[in-house]
Formats: structure tokens, C-alpha cells, sequence
């Protein structure tokens, strides 16, 4: 669920990295693998630089070579039983239908050996920063893309909707602020302009500390997105 709107994949957007760096800061600690379930064809890997699997229904683009692809859903993973150490879900749980996401949840605690992460837009204002973006994409006579239309039609979950099904599994849950709010419409809007996608990708690409230390800057309420941090108990 990582394609970039418009365009490939492999562009890596600065949002993207935004909402990716805690949970990669988060994830160098944790020993073992890792499953990102709709990792896009590159995902967690290519910001952690070792291999992880990666699941879609189906990949848009050649998986990267750190990824080692699977196909399946969030609802039935190819996976056994807690046979992965850490079952990571990002930007994925607003594509899936509201009455899916506890099957879904359910799955990544089937596999789960010790940990899940589960990040995106999360509450009410996530919704609405949705519908704004959707309404800029019209005002300058775009299409919403696909991945947008979806967060429409399915809706971000609220963190309760995420947190408490992991709870009542038994699991010991913390829940963080991730991407705030409003410097997540501010980079997408600038991301719609060829030119500024390509000057924030140059910085993406070519100075990477800036960058990171850029998304830093950018998690303080209110937020877009949450990480919903779960550990067995």
C-alpha cells in the first residue's frame, strides 16, 4: 500500500519517510524477521537495508531485492504460526474494509512471535485530512488516485479500533503519535507539483540525514498518523 500517487513506486516520496522513521528506529532494535504486510514493493526494507518479507495481493512493480515477496491478503497470511517475529502493518488498515480489520488484526497475532506495529491514519482528523486532499486533487483538476479513493471509501480506523482488539488477544499495547497532521497535507500538496516532487525526492535520495532529520521535526499533535505498538505479554 506504499505506490506513490501518480507514479512509481521506487520514487520514495518524503512523506513517506516521514511516517516510515520511527518505525524503522523502532524496528533496528528488534532482533529476528519481519513481515510487512502491504509493503508496496519495497517497504520497511528498503529504509532498514536487510531483507524482510513483504506481502501483497498482488506487487505493481519487481519487488526490491531486499524484499522477499509473498502473495496472500491481511486476512489470510501465508504464514504459520508465530512464525515471525515481528508483523509490521503500515498505511495498509484504511484499505481494508472496516468488518475485515479484526480478521486482519486477528492474523498478525496468529503469526506474531513477539511483536506487532501497526501504523497509519488513525481518528477523525486523519478522515477529514482525506477529504481535504481529495478536494485539492479536484480543485487543480487531478484525479484522485486510487489509494486516496480508498481512505474514502473505507475510512481510517480510530487507534481504539486498532488497540483494542490486540488487548482482548492479550497483548500489551502502547499507542504513539506519528505524522502530524498538518505538515502531512503541506507535503502532499507540495508532492502534487512535478517540480517539488522531484526536489524533495532529490533530498530524499541525496541527503538522507536531512531528510530523516526533517521527519523528525514533523511528529508533534496533532497527528495524521499513529503506531500502534503491540508486545505479547
Amino acid at each position: 500500500m506504499n505506490e506513490r500517487p501518480g507514479g512509481s513506486i521506487m520514487a520514495l516520496m518524503l512523506n513517506q519517510l516521514v511516517r516510515y522513521a520511527p518505525v524503522v528506529a523502532l524496528l533496528r532494535r528488534e532482533q529476528g524477521s519481519i513481515l510487512e504486510v502491504g509493503s508496496g514493493s519495497t517497504g520497511v526494507a528498503w529504509y532498514l537495508g536487510r531483507r524482510t518479507f513483504g506481502l501483497e495481493i498482488r506487487f505493481l512493480e519487481p519487488p526490491g531485492e531486499q524484499l522477499v515477496a509473498a502473495a496472500g491478503t491481511a486476512t489470510a497470511l501465508p504464514f504459520a504460526d508465530t512464525s515471525v517475529d515481528v508483523v509490521l502493518i503500515m498505511d495498509t488498515m484504511e484499505h481494508i474494509p472496516p468488518g475485515l480489520r479484526a480478521q486482519a488484526l486477528a492474523e498478525a497475532m496468529r503469526v506474531a512471535r513477539r511483536a506487532i506495529v501497526v501504523g497509519g491514519p488513525m481518528g477523525p482528523r486523519a478522515r477529514d485530512a482525506d477529504v481535504k486532499l481529495a478536494a485539492t486533487y479536484r480543485k487543480r483538476g487531478l484525479e484522485v488516485p486510487d489509494w486516496l479513493s480508498e481512505h474514502l471509501t473505507e475510512r481510517a480506523p480510530d487507534i481504539e479500533d486498532i488497540a483494542e482488539p490486540l488487548r482482548r488477544g492479550g497483548w500489551q499495547v502502547t499507542v504513539r503519535g506519528n505524522e502530524n497532521l498538518h505538515g502531512h497535507l503541506a507535503l502532499m500538496r507540495l508532492e502534487l507539483s512535478a517540480f517539488w516532487f522531484r526536489v524533495l525526492g532529490r533530498i530524499r535520495r541525496r541527503a538522507p540525514r536531512a531528510a530523516m532529520a526533517l521527519a523528525r521535526t514533523l511528529r508533534f499533535p496533532p497527528y495524521y498518523s499513529s503506531l500502534v505498538v503491540a508486545r505479547r505479554a
